[in-house]
């Protein structure tokens, strides 16, 4: 009997299929607007391995040529930004999944080099209109003007992430530093650039910036 239940939960375990979450990250550049849909399985621990929906080698993309930019002048540039890609992110993450999805609108030098006023009113309206007509999950910090130290250690992570550089296997539950073996990140963008390198623990520079992910540091 002890053994037909063994083999019982393996074979239902074998047959599970695992649990996949979405999210949609957009980058609201300063020369156009693109939105990426992503995809991972769930984890108890450690680093999910985050790929570009629906596979890492063929990853939905939506562009747009409009900087988000622009809608400090006029509004209406926000629904022609999002419209769409409301509908493409519908149209590809599964129903039952909109309500655990989140959205991010994460806006770089464009919307940074507006004065304090428009940018706020840029930021503030499109939350509004994401509150109003997106079915995904949506809280007021997914939709912000990161900064450019912020933007260089994204770049740097997602680098390293597709190059397999952050994952390693777990020690009792532990997860080691990151490796030495990391890849520097240039970012050469519209309106700025961003350098991004791992430096030793003994170096010390007024630029460096300590990163926890997962359990790594």
């Amino acid at each position: 009997m002890v053994l037909f239940l063994y083999l019982f939960l393996i074979f239902t375990n074998a047959k599970k299929k695992p649990k996949i979450k979405y999210s949609v990250m957009v980058d609201a550049g300063s020369s156009g607007t693109r939105a990426h849909i992503y995809q991972w399985e769930k984890a108890r621990r450690g680093i999910p391995n985050v790929i570009p929906s629906p596979s890492k080698e063929n990853g939905l993309v939506l562009k747009s040529k409009i900087p988000l930019a622009k809608s400090h002048k006029n509004i209406t540039i926000i629904s022609e930004i999002f419209m769409p890609i409301i509908k493409f992110a519908t149209e590809n993450i599964p129903t039952k999944n909109f309500p655990t999805t989140r959205i991010f609108v994460y806006a770089t030098a464009g919307v940074r080099l507006l004065d304090e006023k428009d940018r706020e009113f840029v930021i503030n309206e499109t939350y509004n209109f994401l509150e109003k007509y997106s079915p995904f999950k949506l809280k007021r910090r997914y939709v912000r003007c990161i900064t450019g130290t912020e933007e260089g250690i994204y770049g740097w992570l997602s680098v390293n992430h597709l190059m397999n550089k952050l994952t390693s296997k777990s020690i009792f539950g532990k997860f080691r530093r990151f490796s030495t073996g990391t890849i520097g990140a240039l970012d050469m963008g519209g309106a700025s650039s961003q350098i991004a390198i791992q430096i030793k623990d003994s170096t010390e520079s007024s630029s460096q910036h300590y990163i926890d992910l997962g359990y790594k540091t």
